[in-house]
């Protein structure tokens, strides 16, 4: 079964974290929803991320995130505009 990675960043006591998640691409036209589709990984409860990274600067964060997934911070976008972006990813042919 084939996924996407995404991340949602958040304020925490002592800075800022990132959480990672691999989820089912699972999606189609009409259900964008893909925090709904659960975790690539069995071991992976529902609606938790399969890892975080957390500092105490949002550079610093975008920084470890570039480490480890080169790119991943070219195009940043909140919420509510993250299911449009995954609606141009099927549209694109998921490429």
């Amino acid at each position: 079964m084939s996924g996407i990675r995404w991340f949602a960043i958040d304020w925490v006591k002592n800075g800022y974290q990132a959480a990672i998640y691999e989820t089912a691409d699972l999606g189609n036209k009409e259900f964008l929803d893909f925090p709904e589709f659960g975790p690539l990984d069995p071991n992976v409860e529902f609606g938790d991320p399969n890892r975080t990274i957390e500092s105490p600067d949002i550079d610093r964060l975008f920084e470890l995130l570039e480490i480890e997934f080169p790119g991943c911070t070219n195009k940043l976008v909140n919420q509510f505009i993250s299911q449009y972006e995954y609606l141009d990813y099927i549209q694109g042919g998921r490429k």
